[in-house]
């Protein structure tokens, strides 16, 4: 009977680390985790691209898969230096989204620094198009990195009713945006900024 006990506990807990329940707006969803079986490929990929031994550890600290390294060394060989791609990839789950995001909120009037608030850790497009929504509509650039910036929160049914109270169209992702769509919200963007004299 002594056996049966650790056992038991052994089972549940493997049951358990099979699983995790997340409640998402009051409706539970059960999600498998993603079985990574070699920590420090991330690591291994930073450090054979462009970083130091410690930057990509500080880039793969808790990371999941390569995407933090993959979206560091994209980064880097665009307009970010080795600490702003650490800061923009850092727990990225996504090889590419914070840097797609951060490139398009860039292209509208907001600076580099609050592009990169709006899209760090696990940005996509869908931030970016939001703050671009957001500043084309009643707020100020301040206004729309804390509403659109990438959290836990984001999706929230509060962010989404604070933008349909100013009568802006509902989120969008980027893919949603025809090329056209896109091209004349960035135009419509920087056109308001220009006109305000609130360029980046």
């Amino acid at each position: 009977m002594k056996f049966l006990l650790p056992f038991l506990m052994l089972l549940s807990f493997n049951t358990y680390a099979s699983s995790i329940i997340i409640d998402i707006d009051g409706v539970k969803h059960e999600c498998s985790p993603v079985k990574y079986d070699h920590p420090f490929q991330c690591v291994d990929l930073a450090y054979k691209g462009a970083f130091s031994r410690e930057e990509a550890f500080k880039l793969c600290e808790g990371s999941i898969n390569n995407s933090p390294a993959e979206c560091g060394l994209k980064a880097y060989s665009g307009r970010y230096s080795k600490s702003e791609s650490i800061e923009l990839c850092i727990r990225s789950t996504t090889s590419t989204g914070p840097v797609d995001c951060a490139d398009l909120v860039y292209s509208g009037p907001f600076s580099k620094e609050e592009s990169m608030e709006v899209c760090r850790n696990n940005g996509t497009t869908r931030n970016a198009t939001c703050a671009l929504e957001a500043y084309k509509g009643p707020y100020t650039r301040e206004q729309a990195v804390k509403m659109c910036k990438s959290s836990r929160n984001f999706l929230n049914n509060s962010n989404s009713n604070m933008l349909r109270s100013k009568n802006l169209k509902p989120l969008r992702s980027e893919q949603e945006y025809s090329k056209n769509e896109l091209m004349k919200l960035i135009k419509d963007v920087n056109l308001k900024a220009f006109e305000n004299n609130d360029y980046k």
